[in-house]
């Protein structure tokens, strides 16, 4: 078989035109050359690249690299310099450690631990498990699992949803601020909760400060398709719980079933009534891993509640879309390990401005992976190391 000399890119064409190569036949050489490249290796990196996404929903992917002895990990558009060794758990809490401020850490690190701030707490707390975790495994360096408990599942969780959100858009000072005020905390902690989960589904967040009128706290945009969603979160308020006072509440069925259906009422009063509007409310439970019993009777009042705003509208539509009643009380776990979490998720049959599928899809997945927090550099190395070896 006769053998043709590589033709250089200053060489004439061999065409005869007297040009350059690379002025002539080159480019078109060069594309059928591509073409020509196997399917088997374009499918190959396609799959590849798919694999490599998060098993879980995620507002951006998780990109990372070393340099200079330390790891740099991309926030949106900015980077975060982490030490060299930390897993994704360890770069979240650093995230939220350096949100929260080193002022605001030291201040609190000097109160006795029962009077501290209660994210200072569990701070505290997941050293404190970690340090005996490794004494008790015989571990000096690398990383090591821990089992969590539920002090440590409440901090990972509020760490990853601030890390979610923070991809999706700046955290508010605002917010930022009420999460470290004791008497704030409850209720911002679960406006952040709310904004994550629409953050995961791949919604753009705009975050409403109060002002004269009723507002919800987040205005959410699809950036597939332009939909657009206010946000409403509601958590119910429990005694001694979240920097509640110690007082006297009535905790039976029915007075408890009355708050959450007034937590209903307050929240629609935030809705500006002219696109779809989703509220969450958290019940706040202990002793429940999920939803149990007593959860299916706040559903049905829920339901019910839906239905009576649809039956007084005068156009008989329901200007709530839907309600999303969760339990994630992983607080009152403490020291045990902790438990799963639940979740009732409510479209309203006849709803003004109803829910593209698309995006009640998408929120349902982010409830139902809510609390689950994969190491993404771990997922991404074994990705890698079975494609590339």
């Amino acid at each position: 078989m006769a053998e043709f000399p590589r033709v250089g890119r200053n060489d004439p064409c061999p065409c005869g035109s007297g040009r350059k190569y690379k002025k002539c036949h080159m480019p078109g050489d060069e594309t059928s050359a591509r073409s020509a490249e196997p399917a088997s290796n374009t499918q190959h990196l396609r799959e590849f690249a798919e694999e490599m996404r998060s098993p879980r929903l995620v507002a951006r992917p998780y990109v990372s690299t070393k340099f200079d002895g330390r790891k740099v990990i991309g926030v949106r558009n900015q980077l975060m310099f982490v030490r060299e060794d930390m897993t994704y758990a360890d770069a979240i809490i650093e995230h939220l450690r350096q949100l929260l401020g080193e002022r605001w850490l030291k201040i609190e690190a000097g109160q006795p631990i029962e009077q501290r701030h209660v994210v200072s707490r569990w701070l505290e707390e997941l050293d404190a498990h970690i340090r005996a975790t490794a004494k008790r495994l015989g571990v000096t360096s690398g990383p090591f699992a821990v089992t969590p408990t539920g002090s440590a599942r409440a901090l990972t969780v509020l760490a990853d949803d601030l890390f979610q959100l923070a991809q999706a858009m700046e955290p508010p000072t605002e917010l930022l601020n009420r999460i470290k005020t004791r008497s704030s905390f409850q209720a911002s902690r679960y406006e952040i909760a709310g904004a994550s989960l629409f953050a995961r589904a791949g919604f753009g967040l705009k975050f409403i400060a109060p002002g004269g009128d009723p507002t919800p706290e987040f205005l959410a945009r699809d950036k597939t398709t332009g939909d657009e969603v206010f946000l409403e979160a509601k958590s119910i308020y429990r005694a001694g719980v979240l920097h509640e006072g110690q007082k006297q509440e009535a905790t039976d069925s029915i007075s408890n079933r009355k708050r959450v259906i007034a937590k209903m009422h307050k929240a629609v009063k935030q809705n500006p009534g002219d696109r779809p509007f989703v509220t969450f409310i958290d019940l706040n439970r202990s002793g429940v891993g999920g939803m149990g019993l007593l959860e299916n009777h706040f559903a049905f009042d829920v339901q019910r509640f839906l239905d009576r705003r649809s039956q007084q509208a005068v156009d008989g539509k329901c200007d709530v879309s839907a309600v999303a009643l969760t339990n994630f009380g992983w607080h009152y776990q403490r020291d045990s390990e902790a438990a799963s979490g639940g979740f009732f998720w409510f479209p309203s049959d006849n709803p003004r401005f109803p829910l593209s599928e698309r995006t009640a899809n998408m929120i349902g997945r982010a409830l139902r992976e809510y609390g689950w927090i994969p190491d993404e550099e771990l997922h991404q190395q074994a990705v890698r190391s079975k494609y590339f070896g």
